[in-house]
């Protein structure tokens, strides 16, 4: 929509007058690239979970279909309507019909002579859950080590299963505490 109203704009201007050819695509970048930098501040990172994407892409559609209703084109702006009215309300119903994958990370805090990252593994994808990677930090001082799995999971697995792996990975030999996120 951005491009089309700017090359609609670009034909409309009279170019008999002027020495220089103007650009349709300035308008349509500097808009864009204005609106985007609004819609960043919109979105919104918390742990595992973004927020705002939706918000930020209107902000930016809004703003074109502002424009083109500003230079007088009502039929592209209707046509961007339509658009926005069926990415809007159409498509979540069949967006939830979607399967997804959840991420979660478990921390687990242990001595260094506790059982190991592998079998610790072996344990956490018995429980159905897909471990996607592991980070360590170790200690030395005090003798201990931090294990931070970050796992996969289906959507229907949520209900039940944090208690589950906490429960099982708390009752391990030389396993101080376990932290799910």
């Amino acid at each position: 929509l951005a491009m089309m109203l700017s090359a609609a704009l670009s034909a409309s201007i009279n170019l008999t007058n002027i020495t220089s050819r103007p650009d349709p695509a300035r308008l349509a970048a500097g808009v864009l690239s204005g609106m985007g930098f609004l819609g960043a501040g919109a979105i919104l990172r918390n742990g595992n979970r973004v927020q705002g994407l939706t918000t930020a892409a209107t902000l930016w559609f809004v703003t074109i279909i502002g424009l083109s209703i500003g230079a007088g084109y009502f039929a592209l702006a209707a046509v961007g309507m339509l658009i926005a009215l069926l990415v809007l309300i159409v498509l979540p119903p069949i967006e939830r019909l979607v399967k997804n994958d959840w991420y979660a990370t478990v921390s687990i805090q242990l001595h260094m002579d506790a059982i190991g990252e592998d079998e610790l593994r072996h344990l956490i994808e018995k429980q159905g859950v897909r471990v996607k990677s592991l980070n360590l930090h170790y200690e030395l001082n005090r003798q201990m080590k931090t294990l931070n799995y970050e796992l996969k999971f289906k959507k229907e697995r949520v209900i039940g299963l944090s208690t589950q792996i906490v429960q099982m990975l708390i009752q391990q030999n030389g396993v101080e505490s376990v932290r799910w996120s």
